[in-house]
Order: C-alpha cells, then structure tokens, then sequence
C-alpha cells in the first residue's frame, strides 16, 4: 500500500475519446492542474479514430501522454480496455478511469487517493475507490456509484448512490466516470471484459471485482462536474418510431442481444432468462400500447 504522502505513487489515467476535441481538451486541462498531489500522473488514451484533432490535443496537453489509435469501432469498453490492456503493461500503483466530458475538481486524485489510503487501513489493498460527478446544470448527481438490491423471483433493481458529504459508503458497482483502480484490484481482476462494446462493461468491472473478494466504495463528496446524458436519441426516447428505437435496442448503445445475456447470465442469478428477455418483452408491450408510430 503507498505510504502517506503521494510522492512515490505511479498512477496511470485511462480515457478514451472519439470526436469529442473540445470536451476532451477541458478534461485534459482540468487533469492538468490537479493541486495537492505530488505523486506521477501519466496519460494513457485511446483516440478511437478522431479526425477532429483529439489525440494533437491531448498531445499538445500533456506531451509525454501514450496515445493509442483505434479504428473509430471500440466505442467506451474497447477504448478503455485497449488503454487498460498497455498500461496494465507497465504495472502503476493505480489507475484511473476518466470520461472524456468529465471535469474533475482540483483536488480530485488528491482526495481520491486520501480516501484510498484511508479506507485500504480497514477494507485491505484490494479497493476500489468511486468518485461521483455532478450535472452542471441541475447540480444533481450524474454518475457515480450503485448498489444492487435482489428482489422476489430473481428480479434486480439498481439504486443510484448518492455519496456522502463526509465519509466513504458501501456499493456494489459503478459508472466508470472517475474510479480509482489499485494494482491489487488488477490483479484479481484483470481488465474489462471483451464481451462488452460500449455499456455494462463498468457495472460488469465492479460486480465481478466484489465476486473476487474486492471492496467498493464511494468517497465523500463530489469530484467534479459531467453532463447526464438526458437519452435524446438513444432508444428510451419514445418520440421516435418503434422500429427505428428497436434498432437502437440492439445496437451497440443498447441493450445487445449477445452482450445483455452474458450480464444477466454472470450476474441475475438463478432466473437470468427473465432478466434477459425482460427488456425486449417490456419494450414491444410498451410500443403496442403507445402505437407504434410512423415507421421508417
């Protein structure tokens, strides 16, 4: 476990980023001017096909940052796992999930860490640390931590955490916003899962590391600000035709066939078909008795 100070702490910060220059800059930025820690901080990021200048950007910001290139297709799990994978390589103490559109406070791996080596005195090495987010604009929490509640007849329901002000909570899973990652996770862990694109991948990452004997926790507080995605265009949107939602279903921001059924499968228990099919059933029920719309 790092000592008390920060100095001797080699911490990797994993992104990814597609298209996104000017958000990717503004997190980079906020990376940057990280106070109160005085521990390495070196970038691994995947620009999965950029041709907006995101990976001359996140040169420019941070000059000695490993820059992987993808071919436009890994989406969040891929980019991720791909930056993973190469720093995995060089065995950091840590490392650090970091969306592109977040914007971490000053303090943020400061406090993170802090709260790490505070906790890891009782929980042990194997730790994984949240840092929650809030949206700009409403000031609500955006994402963050989520405990995982088992009901009657194997259903499941998820329960956004809201951090505390003042100290560290219990989870079971997470938004892969902001997380601090030990080596000691890594180890019983490994890195994300192929078998996700874009979604579950962070919620599969935290119900497997629980599984392998790792703790979770939020951390106090909020650690910077992330816009909530509002589902304009995604398949919850139901100003759309149910067809062309359904499509959206199966895509790779959805809900995929292949890839829900390995969630459900690993993680709902001894009625996983139900959970599976649970959302498709659901789906049509709704766009039958809403109407279908004018399909395209």
């Amino acid at each position: 476990m790092p000592s008390e100070g920060n100095n001797n702490l080699r911490l990797a910060v994993l992104m990814t980023c597609h298209n996104r220059v000017a958000d990717t800059r503004a997190c980079l930025e906020a990376l940057r001017r990280q106070e109160s820690y005085d521990g390495s901080i070196e970038l691994v990021l995947t620009d999965d096909g950029s041709n907006d200048g995101t990976g001359q950007a996140a040169s420019e910001i941070f000059p000695g940052a490993t820059i992987i290139n993808g071919d436009g297709n890994l989406y969040w799990c891929g980019g991720m796992r791909t930056a993973f994978a190469r720093a995995i390589q060089s065995n950091y103490d840590f490392y650090l999930w970091l969306n592109d559109d977040t914007r971490i406070d000053r303090d943020a791996i400061a406090r993170i860490c802090k709260t790490y080596r505070e906790a890891s005195k009782t929980l042990g090495e194997s730790l994984i640390v949240i840092g929650s987010t809030q949206d700009q604009d409403s000031n609500q929490m955006s994402y963050g931590g989520w405990r995982l509640e088992r009901g009657k007849l194997g259903t499941i329901s998820w329960d956004k955490t809201q951090p505390h002000p003042n100290k560290w909570i219990y989870c079971d899973a997470m938004n892969g916003n902001f997380i601090l990652i030990p080596r000691a996770v890594v180890e019983r862990n490994g890195n994300l899962d192929e078998a996700f694109t874009h979604g579950m991948g962070d919620l599969d990452y935290g119900l497997r590391a629980k599984s392998a004997g790792c703790s979770i926790i939020i951390a106090p507080g909020y650690f910077g600000v992330c816009k909530a995605n509002d589902g304009a265009g995604l398949w919850s949107n139901q100003s759309q035709p149910a067809m062309q939602r359904w499509r959206k279903v199966l895509g790779p921001k959805g809900l995929p066939l292949r890839e829900w059924k390995v969630f459900t499968r690993r993680h709902g228990g001894l009625y996983w078909p139900l959970l599976w099919l649970g959302p498709y059933i659901k789906f049509w029920i709704n766009a039958l008795l809403t109407g279908l719309g004018n399909e395209k």
